[in-house]
């Protein structure tokens, strides 16, 4: 009957469209902004959390930028989203809240190298879950979407981010996080804190990107360990090494969120 809906959360505003999963906009108990004010908080506490912009790297319809700035004092973004689809919806999410003027939005996906590429949306009839989640690849297919690709060292050095300034660096850019960690170095050698999806395949083949993170830190948190919370108490951050992280998950399936600083 409608192709969008206005859903809030916490003060903010967000056109969602009906294709999308139905708990994407009646379940108030959003995963990935839990997912981010751990980060944050884990941050302030460790008096780790300095500069004032939060970085998005597949920054989809805004969900996860708008709530960095609205809910977690952040006083700028930078959202990078090659779907053309979801930069209507985030340049509409963020006029709704009031935030254009602190948002710089870079069309465009990123990875290890820049240039084009073609983006295969992802499909609401296969799977309503993987809405905003397209797949990035060299060749052209029916109905893929011509995109530019860019790098993080490259918006560095364009001046459209300054890793002195990134408070976090978000990075959910469906697969493409160990890419984008291998073009970051800029950031790796500021220590800027950053969040990736770790998955399974990373671990067992020893993604390279694992190793530029090893170097640059010394801290990292998997934010969706639960033991304490699945106890009754409050969840809290388990600081680990790279190694002693990825021992553990290697007897995972699945993916988990990381925070490194």
């Amino acid at each position: 009957m409608t192709p969008l809906v206005a859903t809030e959360y916490d003060g903010a505003v967000f056109l969602v469209p009906t294709l999308a999963v139905a708990k994407f906009f009646v379940n108030r108990n959003r995963k990935d902004l839990r997912v981010l004010a751990q980060a944050i908080s884990t941050l302030r506490e460790a008096g780790r959390l300095h500069g004032d912009t939060f970085v998005d790297v597949g920054a989809h319809i805004g969900t996860t930028t708008i709530s960095a700035l609205i809910h977690r004092g952040l006083a700028r973004a930078v959202a990078v989203e090659p779907d053309a689809d979801n930069l209507r919806l985030l340049q509409a999410n963020l006029a709704l809240n009031d935030l254009a003027q602190r948002v710089t939005v870079v069309a465009a996906a990123i990875s290890d190298a820049p240039g084009a590429a073609y983006l295969v949306q992802g499909d609401p009839a296969k799977s309503a879950a993987f809405w905003t989640k397209g797949q990035l690849t060299s060749e052209p297919s029916d109905g893929a979407l011509s995109v530019d690709v860019v790098t993080l060292d490259g918006l560095a050095a364009e001046g459209i981010i300054s890793p002195a300034s990134t408070a976090l660096l978000w990075l959910d850019c469906q697969k493409r996080e160990q890419n984008a960690i291998r073009a970051a170095q800029r950031f790796l050698a500021q220590r800027v804190p950053l969040v990736f999806a770790l998955r399974h395949r990373d671990i067992s083949e020893k993604a390279p990107g694992l190793a530029a993170l090893a170097r640059a830190y010394e801290r990292f948190v998997d934010l969706r360990r639960n033991e304490r919370t699945e106890r009754g108490e409050p969840w809290a951050p388990v600081v680990e090494s790279l190694e002693e992280l990825l021992e553990r998950r290697s007897q995972k399936k699945g993916l988990t969120d990381v925070l490194v600083y």
